[in-house]
């Protein structure tokens, strides 16, 4: 029989309970709420957020009833954070795309201003030089 943790007014908890959760991520504990008499799994709040908080990733339970920590709920757990990490990922290809389209806009106007210098340059350049008439046309007013 495997020696069980007590959890301060809390059913027992096996052991290799808390290990497990550990190896999926460092940051989640297991943590009993007595108003709803059930086990939570809980990683701490940013401390911009809250200092003593915790948020609740998974409140354990079956059919709305008690259910011991047990492997399933390792799984489950495995099975959540991989897709959390998943939606993580979702959430960047639009920040990449935003980022595509304002590389893209930022190379259009630097080549409409180019466009602009060199126009600018002709303009400057037809009224600074002198003109001139080439021999055998006439002129307009006569």
């Amino acid at each position: 029989m495997e020696k069980k943790i007590k959890n301060r007014g809390a059913p027992p908890v096996p052991p290799w309970f808390v290990r497990e959760l550990k190896t999926i991520s460092p940051n989640l504990e297991l943590k009993w709420m007595p108003q709803i008499q059930r086990f939570a799994v809980v990683t701490p709040c940013p401390i911009n957020i809250s200092q003593r908080g915790f948020m609740v990733e998974a409140i354990i339970h079956r059919d709305n009833n008690y259910k011991e920590p047990d492997m399933a709920v390792i799984n489950e757990l495995k099975r959540r954070m991989q897709e959390k990490n998943r939606m993580r990922n979702l959430d960047e290809i639009p920040q990449k795309m935003r980022q595509e389209e304002q590389a893209k806009i930022d190379k259009a106007e630097k080549e409409r201003l180019d466009k602009q210098w060199d126009f600018m340059k002709k303009v400057y350049h037809f009224l600074n030089r002198e003109t001139f008439v080439l021999p055998g046309e006439k002129d307009a007013s006569g």
